[in-house]
């Protein structure tokens, strides 16, 4: 976010004010679970361009948290069940509705508890989405879901999926 900022001409800090407040958020709480600089580098170095003027309005926001939450559910928790070989799980997990709401994190938080310890973050994080929390509040327990299911690299592909609501309501 450093170089965000610096691409967008403001002062050196990790919180640009030309970008999404969520998005930022995700993109530090991944700098830190990402222990490997090359493979930090190759994450989150293509995004710092696209997340210059990323900044919306708070709806926008809001919009790109759920698409966070609904692949934390939906794809990072699965992902990691099936690397412990709990593939009926993971496709229950696969089949939940898109998380677009607070009921749904709640639906989909609900379905990740009784999966046990190994999904902690990502349950964690889909209660605080239901509870009503601000999404940078739980955000980086998305990057901590992708570390957990060893699959840091997706959290680009996440935040792609959430740039692609960038609109003109700046």
């Amino acid at each position: 976010m450093e170089l965000v900022a610096w691409l967008a001409g403001e002062d050196h800090g990790d919180e640009p004010r030309c970008a999404c407040p969520v998005l930022g958020a995700l993109v530090r709480a991944a700098n830190d679970v990402i222990r490997d600089d090359a493979v930090r580098e190759r994450v989150l170095r293509p995004l710092a361009a696209r997340l210059v003027q990323s900044r919306a309005s708070d709806d926008v926001a809001t919009q790109r948290a759920w698409i966070a939450a609904d692949a934390v559910a939906r794809f990072l928790a699965p992902l990691h069940l099936d690397r412990l070989d709990e593939h009926h799980a993971a496709n229950e997990l696969r089949s939940l509705p898109r998380i677009v709401d607070r009921a749904g994190a709640a639906v989909a938080a609900a379905a990740l508890a009784r999966r046990g310890k190994c999904l902690r973050a990502a349950a964690w994080t889909l209660r605080q989405a239901a509870d009503g929390r601000a999404p940078v509040l739980w955000i980086s327990g998305v990057a901590h879901a992708a570390a957990r299911a060893d699959a840091v690299g997706a959290v680009r592909r996440i935040v792609e999926d959430m740039l692609e609501l960038r609109v003109a309501l700046r």
